[in-house]
């Protein structure tokens, strides 16, 4: 069989011409992390060449990394070598340089063990996914914004404990994480403390009740500019009980007497140079800074009233009706705010006459170092609350006066919506741009720009994250690539990519989060690499390996056409005409003759450049089939449009499991084949099970213990169903050892035992 399991780009058909078919982004380097243990990028920043990365990681810290001219060791001081076996979750701050190499590494030692699943809810130790490392704009220092619970040792020694807040008295909220904002020096090995110009900050002396960071940047003169919410008292014995999507929670204690605030810790030392309580009701999920001291915030409001920033700056009494909040409630959407350098409010916008929509947790806002180009993202929220869409603006920043909409582009929403986006104006970019990350949740999905000109991708697993580029001037789409996914890993879910920076200054774009078991190779770009953590026992939607660190770094501007292109003109597109012979052209990837599809479904194609050079071809030599018992491939089924390979099962969709009750069989290549043995013969129907329900002995697929269960009336002596299942054809059932006669004879035992026809060759035991 084709391994299914390989990074590549995903399939990208351009339907309109305006995105670029002749070339795709270089791809420098890749970084993975092949130490024994468990890591994941959660953000990034860049400066000078270099970009920083931050998450957390148990065991060894050994991030290896991947050019054109082979692997690329770490400096051995910036590895980091723990307890693989312990739980204790501990925190990183990365250099790497442009060829990959990791440079040193920043270490914050945690004695917290992780509790519950690694990336889905509440987190012992991290990295803020969002603002968690912003480059200042000095290009000297790193914004950091962190969580911790329990203690935490510094890179300079010092050891925080959440236990106590920062003037020694006992933290009454200990139900949160600790909020840690680090301003870096990364020049120095230490970072923070003595010997450098780095510090750390607990904004818990004022708000002894609860702190939360929203956002976070620092601006030219090494300031850092915050947006967070502050509460001075805490209610040590209420019960909350708190129902989301995640299911409900219970905790004892509560904060109260809260609001939301803007302030400017200082260069030096981290004290407060000035602070601002916002209007209630407002809170600043974004802020970034400028050069000349200003910045900018978007914002998010969850009823219709004015909103006083003061210096004369009102925010209007505006309401749509249509949009609503994540939570339901009426809101006027998304808006951005700009300041001065003392925080004062110089003007203000917002919807519904900004064109945009609910600004939600996951929105992202980029400006440029000058201030004159800016971009918001946000999701596009329908009447009940959903977030099937999600867009990108430009806004006219170039004055204080205009602050028009300049062009929007909304795309459907992937599994996030964008995740990261950022601006791209200097030196090491011809044109200016506004680049975006996001991840499709299997399928398809169509990116259409401001001129309505469409580029489709198309996962070749089940959680691929993709990068897009935007012309700035006019929304115009450029280039979109996939970076591919495994399929497999928690909850059927693969790669995670959350870290998206950009550099403006170097043209460099990277990519972090984790990656899994599942893919054979690494592959982005023209680069691949075998995984080393690569199981090729993973299958489908199962439990895999533990997430390590991952880190891709593009290049916008392509530095040469493909090798298989003897030409290609961007405004007409691709032609066969421009391919070389011996090699097809596919979703702007050159393959040789004889390749197979890298595509998850489509592995019986091939390349064959002597019936198709841009697209993938059955060997048969017909195109793409549109109907089942149509090219059929030797060796493989072809039902509904996919390709099986033998023995294979029918999914019930793209995202979840096999179906155990019908596989390819090769001698009936255009059908389903029913399993024997899957469902149990309808004379076994008894009496309702003890809990009332009469199930009628039909199987259900459940994640029970990995099998099928199977129901029966529990008033049936095992023995006679034994008698009673081999005398209908059925295996002998097999009841384990160690169980007492009660519990062989009650319902939930016999939903634990399997049975397979004699036939199949198997024993399913309990």
């Amino acid at each position: 069989m084709i391994n299914w399991k390989l990074y590549v780009t995903a399939l990208l058909l351009p339907l309109a011409l305006g995105w670029n078919s002749c070339s795709r982004p270089d791809v420098e380097y890749f970084q993975a992390d092949e130490g024994a243990g468990t890591s994941f990028n959660y953000a990034a920043g860049a400066m000078n060449g270099k970009v920083y990365t931050g998450g957390y990681f148990k065991g060894t810290y050994l991030p290896v990394g991947y050019n054109s001219n082979g692997m690329v060791a770490p400096v051995p001081g910036a590895v980091r070598v723990m307890d693989a076996t312990s739980d204790d979750q501990h925190l990183q701050l990365s250099e790497t340089d442009s060829t990959g190499k990791l440079l040193q590494t920043w270490f914050f030692e945690g004695t917290a063990k992780q509790v519950g699943s690694i990336g889905h809810g509440a987190q012992t130790n991290e990295v803020d996914s969002y603002d968690g490392i912003k480059a200042m704009l000095d290009d000297n220092h790193l914004s950091v914004k962190m969580g911790f619970r329990q203690q935490l040792t510094l890179p300079d020694g010092t050891t925080l404990d959440s236990a106590y807040m920062a003037n020694g008295d006992a933290r009454l909220n200990t139900n949160e994480q600790v909020q840690l904002m680090i301003k870096l020096d990364v020049s120095k090995a230490a970072g923070i403390g003595p010997g450098t110009t780095g510090w750390y900050k607990i904004l818990d002396e004022d708000h002894p009740g609860y702190v939360i960071v929203r956002a976070a940047d620092g601006d030219a003169a090494g300031n850092m500019i915050l947006s967070y919410k502050g509460c001075d008292s805490f209610n040590a014995t209420k019960v909350v009980v708190t129902t989301g999507w995640r299911g409900t929670t219970t905790t004892v204690g509560e904060p109260y007497d809260c609001a939301e605030y803007l302030t400017c810790l200082a260069s030096s030392d981290g004290s407060t140079v000035w602070r601002k309580q916002l209007p209630e009701g407002v809170v600043l999920d974004r802020c970034r800074a400028t050069v000349d001291g200003s910045f900018f915030c978007g914002f998010n409001m969850a009823q219709a009233f004015e909103a006083d920033f003061g210096n004369g700056v009102v925010a209007p009494s505006e309401i749509d009706a249509t949009r609503v909040n994540l939570v339901g409630q009426s809101t006027t959407g998304a808006g951005l705010i700009k300041y001065n350098s003392m925080g004062e409010a110089l003007w203000v916008k917002r919807g519904p006459d900004s064109g945009w929509s609910v600004q939600g947790s996951s929105s992202t806002l980029s400006v440029s170092r000058d201030g004159t180009l800016l971009a918001m993202t946000g999701p596009v929220v329908d009447g009940r609350g959903n977030r099937a869409k999600t867009q990108v603006s430009r806004i006219d920043t170039s004055n204080d006066l205009t602050k028009d909409v300049l062009w929007t582009d909304i795309i459907p929403s992937g599994s996030h919506g964008f995740r990261g986006m950022e601006v791209m104006r200097g030196a090491g970019q011809p044109e200016d741009e506004v680049v975006a990350m996001g991840q499709i949740y299997a399928g398809w999905l169509t990116l259409t720009d401001d001129q309505n000109a469409t580029m489709t991708l198309r996962s070749i697993g089940q959680y691929d994250v993709f990068v897009v580029a935007y012309d700035a001037t006019t929304g115009a789409g450029k280039w979109a690539m996939d970076g591919g996914s495994d399929e497999v890993g928690d909850s059927g879910t693969g790669d995670y990519f959350f870290a998206f920076t950009a550099d403006a200054v170097s043209g460099d774009i990277y990519v972090g989060g984790g990656v899994y078991s599942g893919p054979s190779k690494f592959r982005w770009g023209d680069l691949q690499r075998d995984n080393v953590m690569h199981d090729a026992q993973t299958i489908k939607s199962s439990g895999t390996s533990p997430p390590h660190a991952f880190l891709v770094n593009l290049k916008s501007v392509s530095s040469h056409h493909p090798e298989c292109l003897n030409s290609c003109d961007e405004a007409v597109g691709v032609h066969e005409s421009n391919v070389n012979d011996g090699y097809c052209y596919i979703d702007r990837y050159c393959y040789k003759d004889g390749t197979s599809s890298p595509y998850v479904g489509h592995h019986c194609y091939s390349c064959n450049s002597t019936a198709d050079k841009l697209e993938f071809t059955a060997p048969e030599g017909g195109r793409r089939p549109t109907g089942a018992g149509r090219n059929v491939v030797p060796g493989f089924c072809f039902i509904d449009g996919v390709c099986y390979d033998d023995n294979e099962h029918e999914s019930y969709n793209k995202n979840k499991p096999v179906d155990p009750c019908n596989k390819c069989d090769t001698a009936s290549p255009d059908v389903w084949t029913a399993v024997n043995g899957c469902l149990l013969a309808m004379e076994f129907v008894g009496a309702p099970d003890p809990d009332g329900i009469i199930r009628n002995g039909m199987c259900e697929a459940t994640n029970f213990e990995g099998g099928i269960r199977y129901n029966k009336d529990g008033s049936v002596n095992p023995v006679g169903w034994e008698l009673e299942a081999t005398a209908a054809g059925w295996g002998p059932l097999s009841c384990g050892s160690g169980q007492t006669p009660a519990q062989q004879s009650t319902a939930a035992a016999l939903r634990q035992r399997r049975v397979m026809k004699v036939a199949e060759g198997e024993q399913w035991w309990p």
